[in-house]
């Protein structure tokens, strides 16, 4: 079952790891060639006075590698028909559609733990670990919304009432204006923002609810 699930994002998944990859190197390069010019104290003190640090657009990345697994996820989950046959499988109807939701959320998760944990080791040769965890917070949060969309997105694809799947697009678009304008950089995500992630839970209840409501119209085949 996971193998089946993977096969459907197998292809685009690699090349988005090798593309996070690219981005992890260009910023670790960046640093690198910053502190041979200078040195590791004024790239702390830029961080600090200057507000020099960028993701190069890797956090915005992360959002759209959330954003096309989970729409290839549900679009093939779609398009195969296969939830309303699930009564016939040997697993429970709950365990099917877990394994529809939670396989490729997974794989998400398990990306950006990759990120993690090699962007912390390469700002550990350049900045302070107080930087650090302000970054950390930033990529933290930035991960938490990919997730979101993740979930978001079968509420979208799944819905077959188009009324609802209006709603929810709207409703996701308003979240994704919402993000950007609650978390524009690093710096007000830690020193303005402290509620950054109850804001986002509150996102995400509705993307489950959503999502939850959507397998049920789905499985019931209402089209509205």
């Amino acid at each position: 079952m996971i193998k089946k699930e993977f096969y459907k994002f197998k292809e685009i998944y690699f090349v988005f790891i090798g593309i996070i990859a690219c981005f992890l190197l260009y910023i670790a390069f960046g640093l690198d060639s910053f502190v041979k010019q200078n040195d590791a104290v004024m790239l702390n003190l830029s961080f600090l006075y200057e507000k020099g640090f960028s993701f190069n657009r890797l956090d915005d990345f992360n959002l759209i590698f959330a954003l096309v697994i989970g729409i290839l996820v549900f679009s093939k989950e779609r398009i195969n028909g296969r939830l309303r046959l699930s009564l016939h499988f040997p697993n429970s109807t709950f365990k099917n559609i877990s394994y529809i939701v939670f396989i490729g959320l997974l794989f998400v998760c398990f990306a950006y733990f990759l990120e993690f944990v090699f962007l912390n080791l390469i700002l550990s040769n350049f900045y302070h670990k107080e930087f650090i965890s302000i970054i950390n917070l930033s990529l933290l949060q930035n991960f938490y919304f990919g997730t979101i969309l993740y979930i978001l997105a079968g509420g979208i694809i799944i819905n077959p009432i188009k009324k609802q799947v209006i709603l929810n697009l709207v409703i996701s678009l308003a979240f994704l204006y919402l993000y950007f304008e609650i978390l524009p950089d690093i710096y007000k995500s830690f020193y303005h923002n402290e509620f950054g992630f109850f804001y986002m839970s509150i996102a995400l209840i509705y993307a489950i609810c959503s999502l939850v409501e959507a397998f049920y119209n789905y499985k019931k085949g209402y089209i509205k």
